[in-house]
């Protein structure tokens, strides 16, 4: 999945080391409770694995880092896991800092090359108002630099005020939970689907139109067929298949128990997709269908609610005496 992103992206990572990402109410890759701190370092060390490998160019910056912007080396690498087994500590200037990455962005923008932000944070700035904030994302939007905002709080203020922040964008802007409340979300529009570690975090790393609203709404059969296939490389042989074909192709490889993910969800491994989910789910009941079902059930509740010789029908009395008849009649 990793090896076919374009390595042409320039990549801007910012990371926020203030005081409150200590806090301990974090998540780890495996549901486990830690700081925020931490939950964030598992994401970053990830993220630069990536960029190393690939050889994307990606600079790194810290809220409180004197040092300013770098670019990721090896040596880099080095210095800031080193960092991470450090307490954070300090305040929360995201808008100062955001305007050194735009100034950056300005200046060594190559036009053959797209650009993309990954935000770790928390919280808000400490001086800078909400309205001031959002004119100041709007304009890395002008510079085409997609951003994507890795929360690391599940705060209501905090949350409440980059969700606002999302909308008022309208796009290019993304925010994520930590990844095993990122799943439950995603896998109540996707019940066939295991949203795995590597999936959110290459939800981090850049945006794919395969990945976009998959925790927002169902994904049709053509957008199913196109993810498995571009996520876990598994294809029909044959030219232009079914579904059903696909389908098949899947059931066979997952009898491999190396496909076998773990389901943070549920937390235990399992497949990576519910074939009885997707089967179900290419016939379901029309929704019309469900609602004039729901309709005549209250219209016959209704009914025996006013009628006394309705309910009589379902007293223990009658009940007896139909099963009494029952046993005569068999005799």
């Amino acid at each position: 999945m990793f090896r076919s992103t374009n390595s042409d992206i320039d990549r801007y990572i910012l990371v926020d080391d203030s005081t409150s990402m200590s806090i301990e109410d974090g998540c780890d890759k495996h549901g486990n409770k830690t700081t925020r701190w931490k939950e964030m370092g598992e994401s970053l060390n990830v993220q630069m694995d990536i960029a190393m490998e690939i050889g994307a160019r990606t600079y790194m910056l810290f809220l409180n880092d004197e040092n300013g912007i770098v670019l990721l080396s090896e040596t880099t690498r080095v210095n800031i896991r080193e960092r991470l087994k450090q307490n954070p500590q300090g305040q929360t200037p995201l808008y100062a800092k955001l305007e050194e990455l735009k100034t950056h962005i300005e200046k060594h923008k190559r036009n053959s090359h797209k650009q993309s932000l990954l935000i770790y944070t928390d919280g808000k700035d400490d001086q800078k108002s909400s309205v001031e904030l959002n004119c100041l994302l709007k304009q890395f939007r002008s510079l085409n630099v997609h951003i994507v905002i890795s929360l690391c709080t599940d705060e209501d203020s905090v949350v409440s005020f980059w969700n606002k922040a999302s909308k008022d964008i309208e796009s290019g802007l993304d925010i994520l939970d930590d990844f095993p409340s990122e799943a439950a979300q995603v896998q109540d529009y996707q019940s066939w689907l295991v949203y795995t570690y590597p999936m959110h975090e290459f939800r981090k790393y850049m945006s794919h139109p395969l990945f976009e609203g998959m925790d927002k709404r169902p994904l049709t059969e053509t957008q199913i067929c196109n993810f498995v296939s571009y996520t876990y490389a598994v294809i029909p042989d044959s030219f232009q298949p079914t579904f059903d074909q696909y389908l098949d192709v899947w059931s066979v490889w997952m009898r491999d128990p190396k496909t076998k993910v773990y389901d943070v969800v549920r937390k235990r491994s399992c497949e990576p997709l519910c074939m009885e989910c997707l089967r179900y789910d290419k016939h379901p009941i029309p929704r019309c269908v469900v609602c004039l079902l729901v309709l005549l059930l209250a219209i016959g509740m209704l009914w025996m609610y006013s009628n006394d010789d309705a309910w009589a029908m379902f007293s223990v009395d009658a009940w007896i005496t139909m099963m009494s008849a029952s046993h005569s009649f068999d005799m």
